[in-house]
């Protein structure tokens, strides 16, 4: 259904947003991309003078490049840069006497009050008509005569404490017989302290006409007590009562009586239990493989192997097994070979090429495997025991040690993902969940990926690389563990995002850095990688987080899969590149991308690897943040506060170190706050603010947004708290309210973006939307179906430009679109009392925009 998106009352300095304009009125030129009709915005510059100085000319032409003023009579011409016909507002600097707006942070003022969430709401594009006539409140500013107070929280100074012992998964605080140190000092393939067997209750083994009789082997080998039962007497025994485990190796041969019925009762009661065995489907009575937690499908005809989840403890503890390959003995003769299995109520630890192999069910109790144990007898670590021998004693120890009573706390819960059946389009998404309040962090595996993530006030978020396919990922705090299944599935949208790191034809791609701060190329290029994919996981998750789908754009990657970094050696030397600013550098540089590798379909970032602060000229030079035309460039100048991996990400987002204590010659961009994770923040969002305008997203007036200053907290996207800075004490607890976001009219433009597609999707309308203006009425139309219509006010900026910024519009992402939307112009009117026009943007439902149409409200 069709919505219209409140609005409020704007109370915004205008000074607060100078870092943050935009070149507006032009008439946006198709897309350069062949066969796509969706618009660019004109050129936006953020902050130019304050961070490079730029002259803007009186008509938005750069002063210090009026031979190359863009060339608009061609649309679509990339030869020329975006229009910049109309002046962008960066006449007045950014006030840098007073600290940037904080009206997104929570309690800003002091620690944050974790008792309940901060009210820092701003409902997603809901600003309504400004007050121009009075000036925007600023009766109480921050007293900057004194020395800024730096006193933060304790323990926010530094990362939090995440270290933990690499086998910590699953495992219990106490009573824990295996040691987090996995030495094996006797030698005899146990990790130290799990000779014992202390957790193992007494197990009754069956075996009849196994070969190998693998399942006696393992209870053997961890010298647990145990009862062999037979075929005539295995159901008295199972029922005694002096079993708390049973093993079952079973290629063919049945206990006599009911004792499926047995089994199910056992386990119902609290009993371990190993199943490895044929055709389980085929007995009668109570599903066999309902009674582990799985469906079963037909045996295979042939063994097969099977892939574990290495990092998991089932694997190494007690017995490390990392180097086994648990390929079947070629020589294995029986018929059948162990039933295709699918999870049911339990979660696989290894999977064959279709199929699990082993699930585990029953609150952990349980495991049923997808083979027979008699089918595999390799000894790839030459310890003298079979892998299988050992991988069975391993399920026996982890089975029994979940009969141990439970932590008193609960295990952590991820929110925004189900724990099965998820399909991720990008390889790094943001878990978000809860966690018990008195956590100091989770730890998360995946694919032998394992890493901690700090928890505040219970709230959690990590983040984690995933693998094509599927991906088993566990979440554990002290000895509780949540399990999911991510399955990460490559786009196949054709249009791209390419990162490029510009070099001067002199340079050799090092940047500004403190001393003992790696600052080469190579370094460079691992920063701009994970800061792409970080940039790609945000946008999926604003837009997941406001319901509009797990969307986000495609990165271009190289043929290993990897996102790729072009290093782009340019024709012009450093001095040439010094000597330019602002909207020149930008020029330079969206008329010259055919020195790039060609790419029709490719949106394109492009990090200045020249830039240089020099002290004596109170600023940086080659160092600007500009978007616009399918470009989004942005200077190397804070390159050095970013995170080489993803192993530096915490550590980086909780470094409150202050940047004049490092060098006096160190660029500080983190709108005053001054610290070093300030500056990855305040460069990371830059970066994506001014990607969003490659991607045709117009400012908002909402300064809680992305594409407004919003974009100097991305950091909280990351991570559940705030270090202290210059200008705040820090945030205890980072709540959804206090998260930065894009206006709603703006994502959802994003998600009928081509360049969001997931796949390589056709389109037979590439006309871009009609408005039209007939008595009162706007009359919008397209045949692909009007979609976002957004409502553009006329924001006067000091040197007479106006910047038309997003306050509301009209939102319909359900249903079937229509191809003609009628607005009101009275009606119009009563919502915008004060404005003379509105500027309307228009996005339909195959991506196709109108950016340039404007509704005069005055009679």
């Amino acid at each position: 259904m069709t919505r219209t998106i409140p609005w409020r009352p704007l109370a915004l300095a205008l000074a607060l947003l100078a870092g943050c304009t935009s070149a507006t009125g032009a008439a946006d030129a198709p897309d350069a991309s062949p066969g796509i009709d969706g618009t660019a915005p004109a050129l936006d510059a953020m902050d130019a003078t304050d961070r490079t100085g730029a002259d803007i000319g009186p008509d938005g032409d750069p002063s210090a490049d009026a031979a190359t003023s863009p060339d608009t009579s061609v649309a679509g011409d990339t030869a020329s840069p975006p229009d910049t016909s109309d002046p962008a507002d960066t006449s007045v600097p950014a006030d840098t006497a007073s600290p940037p707006d904080t009206a997104v942070p929570a309690d800003t003022s002091g620690p944050a009050d974790t008792a309940s969430p901060p009210d820092t709401s701003v409902p997603a594009d809901t600003s309504g008509p400004a007050d121009t006539a009075s000036p925007a409140d600023t009766s109480d500013p921050v007293d900057t005569a004194s020395p800024p107070d730096t006193s933060v929280p304790a323990d926010t100074t530094s990362p939090p404490d995440t270290s933990v012992p690499a086998d910590t998964a699953g495992a219990p605080d106490a009573a824990d017989p295996c040691a987090a140190d996995p030495t094996d000092s006797d030698g005899d393939g146990l990790v130290d302290g799990c000779d014992a067997c202390p957790e193992v209750p007494r197990v009754l083994v069956y075996g009849v006409n196994s070969d190998h009789q693998h399942g006696l082997a393992a209870v053997a080998l961890l010298g647990c007590e145990h009862t062999v039962a037979g075929v005539d007497d295995f159901v008295a025994l199972l029922t005694s009562g002096d079993y708390g485990a049973v093993v079952l190796d079973m290629p063919d041969a049945r206990p006599e009586g009911d004792w499926a019925a047995e089994l199910l009762d056992f386990v119902a009661g609290g009993g371990v239990a190993l199943l490895s065995t044929w055709r389980p489907e085929d007995v009668p009575g109570p599903s066999l493989a309902a009674t582990f937690g799985a469906w079963a499908g037909p045996d295979a005809s042939a063994p097969r192997a099977f892939r574990p989840t290495w990092y998991e403890p089932l694997f190494t503890r007690p017995f490390d097994l990392s180097d086994a390959t648990f390929a079947p003995d070629p020589a294995a003769n029986a018929t059948y070979h162990g039933p295709t299995l699918a999870v049911a109520a339990g979660r696989a630890f290894a999977r064959f090429d279709t199929g699990a192999a082993i699930v585990q069910s029953n609150g952990g109790r349980t495991f049923i495997d997808g083979f027979l144990w008699d089918d595999y007898v390799a000894d790839d670590d030459s310890d003298g025991v079979a892998d299988v021998v050992e991988l069975v004693a391993n399920q026996l120890v982890a089975a029994s040690r979940a009969r141990l009573p439970a932590a008193d706390h609960d295990a952590p819960e991820v929110a925004n993902f189900p724990a099965e059946g998820a399909v991720v389009r990008y390889d790094l998404p943001i878990l978000r969940g809860d966690a018990d309040d008195a956590a100091a962090f989770v730890t998360v595996y995946t694919n032998g990926d394992v890493r901690a993530w700090p928890i505040a006030d219970g709230r959690l978020k990590a983040l984690t690389p995933l693998e094509v396919g599927e991906n088993y990922v566990s979440i554990s705090d002290r000895g509780r563990t949540t399990y999911l299944t991510l399955d990460y599935q490559p786009q196949q949208n054709p249009r791209r995002v390419r990162l490029v790191y510009a070099l001067a034809s002199d340079g050799d791609g090092s940047f500004d850095a403190p001393v003992g701060e790696p600052s080469d190329l190579s370094s460079a290029t691992r920063r701009l990688a994970l800061g792409g994919r970080l940039l790609q996981s945000m946008v999926g998750d604003r837009l997941a987080e406001a319901g509009l789908g797990r969307r986000t754009f495609r990165l271009q990657r190289d043929a290993a899969g990897q996102v790729e970094v072009i290093v782009w050696h340019t024709s012009i030397d450093t001095t040439t590149w010094w000597g330019m600013e602002g909207a020149a550098l930008f020029s330079w540089v969206w008329q010259h991308q055919s020195e790039l590798p060609p790419c029709d379909a490719c949106k394109t970032v492009v990090v200045l690897g020249m830039t240089h602060f020099d002290p004596s000229q109170g600023g940086a030079l080659a160092h600007t943040a500009l978007g616009g035309g399918g470009v989004a460039l942005f200077g190397s100048a804070t390159l050095y506060a970013w995170a080489q991996s993803l192993d530096e990400l915490v550590p980086r987002l909780y470094d409150a170190t202050f940047v004049s204590a490092l060098s006096p010659t160190l660029l500080d961009d983190s709108g005053l706050r001054g610290t070093l994770w300030a500056n990855y923040a305040t460069g990371l969002g830059a970066v994506l603010h001014e990607l969003g305008h490659a991607l045709n997203l117009p400012h908002p007036t909402d300064a809680a947004a992305i594409q407004n200053r919003g974009f100097d907290h991305v950091n909280r996207l990351l991570v559940v708290s705030e270090p202290g800075s210059a200008t705040t004490a820090g945030v205890a607890a980072i709540w959804p309210t206090a998260e930065p976001g894009y206006a709603l009219t703006n994502a959802a433009r994003l998600r009928y973006h081509r360049w969001l597609a997931l796949d390589d999707v056709p389109y037979g309308v590439t006309a871009p939307p009609t408005v039209a203006i007939v008595g009162d009425e706007v009359r919008v139309a397209s045949p692909a179906g009007i979609r976002v219509v957004s409502y553009g006010r006329a924001v006067p900026q000091p040197n007479g430009s106006v910047d038309y910024r997003v306050a509301g519009g009209q939102v319909q992402t359900g249903g079937v679109a229509p191809s003609l939307f009628t607005l009101s112009v009275a009606q119009l009117r009563l919502l915008f009392p004060n404005d003379a026009e509105l500027r309307l943007r228009v996005t339909d439902d195959q991506g196709n925009f109108q950016d340039d149409a404007f509704v005069p409200l005055t009679p």
